[in-house]
């Protein structure tokens, strides 16, 4: 019997959890059934993160491919909104901005006029682009965006909880992460929760 002792980060908490495998190599799968035995988060709702890599998408793969040791830190992103509360969240991201990007903010803001219509409260969404579109001076409809020819207004309505240079991977990964004090001062402060 080998043991893997671990850190596990599920939103703002950080749980110490020693993993014991039959090899000194354990595989991803592994991890996930020993995370949904000891935090009680399903398999299929874990998202595992560890430096910049989605482990959960490959669960066949050995935990040292990715350089995991004993005491590495793993993020497990997400697990509290997805099992301790029934509640819908979205995270709507466009990473680009200029006119010639026009697409991306165009369907970020799409996409929550539909969940808006769809029952999810604005505290569940969180939007995050740069938005310079709306009143870009080659936009012939001023105040409008549209996102296919002869659309209507996709804009009116949408939050601006992070706009213009608050878009940033560091402030995305705190959003999904949880961490408000990260964000305090920087765009509406909203987080997953």
């Amino acid at each position: 019997m080998h043991f893997l002792k671990l850190q596990v980060q599920c939103g703002g908490d950080i749980n110490e959890l020693i993993l014991p495998t039959k090899s000194s190599d354990p595989s991803v799968e592994e991890l996930q059934q020993y995370i949904e035995q000891q935090l009680n988060i399903p398999i299929h709702k874990q998202h595992i993160i560890f430096k910049g890599q989605n482990l959960h998408r490959k669960p066949d793969e050995k935990l040292r491919q990715y350089g995991i040791t004993n005491s590495s830190l793993i993020r497990v992103v997400g697990c509290k909104q997805r099992c301790t509360w029934a509640a819908n969240w979205a995270v709507l991201v466009a990473g680009s901005n200029g006119w010639y990007n026009y697409r991306h903010q165009a369907d970020v803001c799409h996409a929550y006029q539909i969940l808006h219509k769809n029952g999810i409260p604005d505290s569940n969404i969180i939007v995050m682009m740069y938005d310079d579109l709306a009143k870009n001076v080659e936009n012939p409809t001023k105040g409008i965006i549209i996102n296919h020819p002869n659309g209507t207004d996709v804009y009116h309505g949408v939050p601006h909880d992070y706009t213009h240079l608050e878009v940033t991977p560091k402030n995305f990964m705190h959003v999904l992460l949880g961490e408000k004090a990260a964000l305090q001062g920087v765009g509406s402060g909203k987080v997953l929760q």
